[in-house]
């Protein structure tokens, strides 16, 4: 299937057929006894967010994972990046004190997987996803998200209550960097740290679709582009003097679908900020998504 070949879903699909391969199962999951206090295994903090145990794992997770990629083109995969990055820094905090609390209450082990990553995922696209109601029943309101939100649900079936616990960590870890006070949503990763991450890593977690779409995109434009000047040159023939260059055009008005679109996903803003916000992007609803986010009213 497509949808994971690439990104995050291809990250982890990868991950676990190696683990399967290789039976580096038992290696996957988190224990604070013995595995962090008395054989110091601290690599397990990084390796129990890798890859799942099963195959219905992956594909619960990399289901979950795909729709979140609306949160990626929301917030631009450098910051989302940094937003999986922190969120699974924090949760892994968290399960090491949830496993020294629970132990009384028989909590022995996080299951392996991105339990963590994938509900805090979940809590941003609660939150900057717009829903779209289905139908009611009862006098319910069902919105488009009780799919992806369902997925989370069959996904806590495997190793509950011990994938709970991760999945209530990954939330309070996005609820987390989501505070203003804290100002982590500004973190960006040290200098060095981008330079590897944007020449390995960033690739890895963009989708190919949208590379391909964006090259084959722009590359079509500038032929384009090429063409035209080509032929007006071609026309006008050799000139002794230019022309005055032609005033940039005036970005156009965005629409109401764009602005209702806006709206919904910033209620605290008004009608003419968004409306502004979406002109000064040049009517790229993304880009002014993106500066809402990062400029809270």
């Amino acid at each position: 299937m497509t949808m994971f070949s690439a990104g995050p879903s291809g990250i982890l699909g990868s991950c676990t057929l190696a683990t399967a391969l290789l039976d580096l199962k038992p290696f996957l999951q988190l224990q604070l006894i013995p595995n962090i206090t008395e054989q110091h295994e601290f690599w397990r903090l990084i390796t129990s967010h890798c890859a799942f145990a099963s195959s219905g794992e992956v594909l619960l997770g990399g289901l979950v994972l795909y729709h979140l990629r609306t949160i990626e083109r929301q917030f631009g995969t450098p910051k989302y990046a940094a937003f999986l990055f922190a969120s699974s820094a924090i949760s892994t905090i968290l399960e090491l004190g949830a496993l020294w609390a629970g132990k009384s209450f028989g909590l022995n082990y996080i299951p392996g997987g991105p339990y963590a990553m994938i509900f805090a995922g979940l809590y941003q696209y609660q939150r900057v996803v717009p829903s779209t109601p289905l139908f009611t029943f009862l006098g319910v309101t069902i919105s488009s998200k009780i799919i992806v939100y369902s997925l989370g649900l069959q996904l806590l079936v495997f190793h509950y209550p011990s994938s709970s616990v991760a999945a209530l960590c990954g939330i309070i870890a996005a609820a987390l960097y989501q505070n203003e006070n804290l100002g982590l949503k500004k973190w960006r990763p040290p200098g060095f740290l981008s330079q590897f991450a944007s020449r390995f890593i960033l690739p890895l977690l963009s989708t190919n679709s949208t590379r391909r779409c964006t090259t084959t995109g722009s590359s079509t434009i500038l032929d384009q582009q090429r063409q035209i000047t080509q032929d007006h040159s071609r026309r006008r023939g050799p000139q002794s003097h230019r022309d005055p260059p032609l005033p940039p055009p005036l970005p156009a008005a965005a629409t109401e679908e764009q602005i209702a679109t806006l709206q919904a996903m910033f209620p605290q803003s008004s009608y003419s900020h968004i409306a502004q916000v979406i002109q000064s992007a040049n009517n790229d609803i993304n880009r002014a998504a993106q500066f809402l986010l990062d400029h809270p009213r």
